[in-house]
């Protein structure tokens, strides 16, 4: 019965690294575009996108907020006993990072944290 609990635990934590890796590439992506006359547009993308990290549980239930950065920062609610944190897209590229060593798999870093954050 472990075994099978083990293995679903397992299942989990791959769709969530892929949640992860899907929902940051597009994050990376729109980052890219986050100039100009779009600004609105991108920002407003780069929003919904960003909620699929709440909605696929591919973050911690602690995550109150998360800074997509350019000042946009999205939040969820949280139940008051637990003490909200709020992530930047390095600390959730972390996470997949970490994600994936678990799962014995490699992860590129798609927001690094700046030389001197390290």
């Amino acid at each position: 019965m472990t075994e099978l609990r083990g293995r679903g635990e397992s299942v989990q934590q791959q769709v969530q690294l892929r949640a992860l890796s899907q929902t940051l590439d597009a994050l990376q992506n729109m980052s890219s575009m986050d100039t100009g006359s779009n600004t609105e547009f991108v920002q407003e993308g780069k929003r919904r996108v960003g909620e699929m990290l709440f909605q696929d549980n591919a973050v911690p239930s602690r995550v109150r907020e998360l800074d997509l950065g350019n000042g946009l920062t999205i939040s969820r609610d949280i139940p008051p006993d637990i003490q909200g944190e709020t992530w930047n897209l390095t600390k959730v590229d972390q996470h997949a990072a970490q994600l994936a060593l678990t799962l014995g798999q490699e992860w590129k870093p798609k927001f690094p944290s700046p030389p001197d954050q390290k």
